[in-house]
C-alpha cells in the first residue's frame, strides 16, 4: 500500500510520508512573503497547521501539535495537537492562535516540525467542532498518553473531547480497497446528519452516522499511484471533492468528484502532491499542492481552476488546508509543516530555519 504516513506515529513524518531525516531539500535562501504574491498573514505561530474550516465569520485550524518530550529514533511524542480559532478571519492580521481545542496526541521531529496527529477539523452545528486523528498502534504509545485517541474522529464541545468514532477499524477489519491494511485518518468534513473522513492510507472515505462508520467510497488506483485522499470539500449541488496525493510524480494528482452518496462522477486532473481543496459558489476549484511549483523558492503553491477551464496558480510555501468564507475570501495554511518556532528545512547548502506554521488569506 502506498502509505501517506507509515502507519505509527513514531515513525511518521509529514502528509509526504517523507521521513524526518529526508526532508525535501530547498536550497538557497529563504523566500519573503513579498516575492509569495504578498498574501496577508491572518495568524502565525501555529503548531504544523493543516486542514482549516470555516465557522460564521471565524476560522478553525486544526493544528497537528510539536510533538512532546517522550522521544524515540523516529521522533518525540507528546499532547501538543490542537484546534485554534482566529475570531473574526477576515480582519485577523498576524494573530496569534486561540486553542478551543488542546491536549491531542501529536508526533513531530525533535525541533517540533512535520507534526502528525491532529490533522483534519470541522466546524460542526452547536460549537462542535469535530477532529481527524493519524493511526498508530497503541502498543506504540507509550502511557499517559492518549492513545485512544489514534485513528479516531475526535468531537470537542465545551472543553471536552470525546471519541466519535473509530475511523481506522473499518481498514483494519475489512481492508476495503485490498492493497494491505494501513490507515490514516487526514482529513473531515461536516454535513447534516454526517461526517466524511478520509481514509489517506486507506485509500477510502469513510462515512460517520451516529457514531458508526461505513465505508463511503473506495478511491481507485492511477498513474501508477494509490490514491491517497488528503482533503475534503462540499459544492452547492452537493457535490463531494476530494484531493489525492498520489505519486509525488508532477501533475498526477485528481481532485475527484463524488455524488452525495458516493459514486465517483467525474475528476478534475494536472495536480501534484494535493494537500487541501475548497470550492467557490459559482464552482471555482482551489487546490494545495505540497510540492508544486517551487521554482524560484521552497516548494508549494494553490492553483485556481475556474468553470471556463482556465487556470492560474500562486506560490505558497508548504501549503496545506484551504477554507472560502462567505464572502468568498480564501484562506490556506502555509508553512504547514512548521511549529511555532519553524522548523530546520534540510537545504543543501547548509542549516535553514523555516518561518513558524501560518495561516495565510490569498483573496
Amino acid at each position: 500500500m502506498r502509505r501517506l504516513l507509515p502507519g505509527a506515529l513514531l515513525t511518521a513524518a509529514v502528509v509526504t510520508g517523507v521521513a524526518f531525516t529526508s526532508v525535501p531539500a530547498v536550497a538557497g535562501p529563504a523566500v519573503s512573503p513579498a516575492v509569495l504574491a504578498q498574501p496577508v498573514v491572518v495568524a502565525t505561530g501555529l503548531n504544523n497547521p493543516r486542514q482549516l474550516s470555516v465557522s460564521d465569520a471565524d476560522l478553525l485550524v486544526a493544528e497537528a501539535g510539536s510533538g512532546g518530550a517522550e522521544c524515540g529514533a523516529d521522533g518525540c511524542l507528546g499532547t501538543t495537537g490542537s484546534v485554534a480559532l482566529i475570531k473574526q478571519a477576515y480582519w485577523a492580521r498576524s494573530a496569534a492562535p486561540t486553542r478551543v481545542v488542546t491536549g491531542l496526541l501529536s508526533a513531530a521531529a525533535p525541533d517540533g516540525g512535520f507534526a502528525v496527529g491532529s490533522d483534519g477539523v470541522a466546524a460542526g452545528t452547536l460549537g462542535r467542532v469535530f477532529v481527524a486523528m493519524t493511526y498508530a498502534p497503541p502498543d506504540l504509545i507509550p502511557e499517559p498518553l492518549p492513545g485512544e485517541q489514534a485513528g479516531k474522529l475526535l468531537v470537542g464541545y465545551l472543553n471536552r473531547v470525546r471519541v466519535v468514532a473509530d475511523v481506522s477499524s473499518v481498514e483494519i477489519g475489512q481492508d476495503p480497497d485490498e492493497q494491505g491494511v494501513d490507515s490514516n485518518p487526514y482529513a473531515v468534513l461536516s454535513l447534516p446528519g454526517r461526517q466524511l473522513v478520509a481514509d489517506a492510507a486507506g485509500n477510502t472515505i469513510i462515512e460517520v452516522r451516529n457514531g458508526q462508520p461505513r465505508v463511503f467510497a473506495v478511491l481507485p488506483n492511477h498513474d501508477g499511484h494509490q490514491s491517497v485522499p488528503t482533503s475534503l470539500a462540499v459544492g452547492r449541488d452537493g457535490t463531494i471533492y476530494v484531493g489525492e496525493l498520489n505519486g509525488e510524480n508532477p501533475g498526477t494528482a485528481r481532485v475527484l468528484k463524488l455524488s452525495p452518496t458516493g459514486e465517483l462522477i467525474g475528476h478534475v486532473d494536472g495536480f501534484t502532491t494535493i494537500t487541501g481543496v475548497a470550492v467557490g459558489q459559482d464552482g471555482t476549484l482551489h487546490v494545495s499542492e505540497l510540492f508544486g511549483g517551487g521554482e524560484d523558492g521552497p516548494p508549494g503553491q494553490v492553483s485556481t481552476v475556474r468553470p471556463d477551464g482556465s487556470r492560474s496558480s500562486r506560490a505558497v510555501p508548504f501549503p496545506a488546508g484551504l477554507a472560502l468564507d462567505a464572502g468568498g475570501h480564501l484562506y490556506v495554511s502555509a508553512w504547514s509543516i512548521a511549529d511555532a518556532d519553524g522548523t530546520e528545512l534540510g537545504a543543501s547548502n547548509g542549516s535553514e530555519v523555516s518561518p513558524p506554521g501560518q495561516v495565510w488569506r490569498l483573496s
